[in-house]
């Protein structure tokens, strides 16, 4: 599948990129002093021929590497995160989700308890007009002046399903681009969470990996969820 899906809008296509993903282990007791380069390379957890692109941070309360090709690892002392920048990228070549799956196998002494894998989007709009969120979903309400001000308005809608829940929160972005043209349009980010059930660690960490081995089928959803505000945004 690839990092951009087409909505229509007013005739014209409009697309929807994926620009980020993550996927959070939320975990305890964790060590974020062992997420050192040296560690994620010598386990293979990393490509070993990724370079650091700034100075690793690893102490017992933080960790933070950042890696070529905009990935990013980190830990606080309940949770890992696995962090990439994708825009370029299919969703096929992101290298986040086998990261997981190697880390999963490797790091085994934590109590892992949740997981939750976090694509972020944007759709930009036909033109460069303004695009209120506010104007999309109500028309007239008077809280959407206050002294002739205009607010930024941001949308959170949450979906409760048996085994996992999916919190989308929607806003406004502005862009720029290479030639200086401005155009609006909104940001979508999404956290797809799960609860890890069983008895036992080990009964956990094979269901992180099996909810890692589906990622496709969080990110279509994601898609399909995304283009059900398709109408969001300036209206003719």
């Amino acid at each position: 599948m690839s990092q951009v899906t087409q909505s229509t809008e007013g005739g014209q296509q409009r697309k929807l990129t994926l620009v980020e993903v993550s996927v959070v282990l939320v975990a305890s007791p964790t060590d974020p002093s062992i997420l050192n380069p040296d560690f994620l390379r010598h386990n293979e957890i990393i490509d070993k021929t990724l370079e650091l692109k700034t100075p690793a941070i690893a102490t017992p309360m933080f960790s933070r590497i950042e890696f070529d090709k905009e990935i990013v690892v980190s830990a606080e002392p309940n949770r890992f995160v696995f962090e990439q920048k994708v825009s370029h990228l299919e969703e096929g070549d992101i290298a986040v989700p086998n990261i997981v799956k190697r880390f999963l196998e490797v790091v085994v002494h934590p109590n892992y308890s949740a997981i939750g894998i976090n694509p972020k989007a944007i759709r930009t709009s036909r033109g460069s007009e303004e695009f209120e969120i506010a104007n999309a979903l109500i028309e007239g309400g008077s809280w959407m002046a206050f002294k002739d001000v205009a607010p930024e308005v941001q949308l959170k809608a949450v979906y409760n399903f048996e085994k996992r829940k999916i919190a989308l929160d929607i806003g406004g972005i502005r862009l720029e681009d290479e030639n200086g043209g401005i155009h609006q349009g909104l940001f979508f980010q999404a956290n797809i969470h799960r609860e890890l059930q069983g008895a036992t660690g080990m009964e956990r960490i094979e269901m992180a990996q099996a909810v890692i081995s589906a990622y496709g089928e969080d990110f279509a959803d994601f898609h399909r969820l995304v283009d059900k505000f398709e109408t969001l945004g300036v209206r003719p």
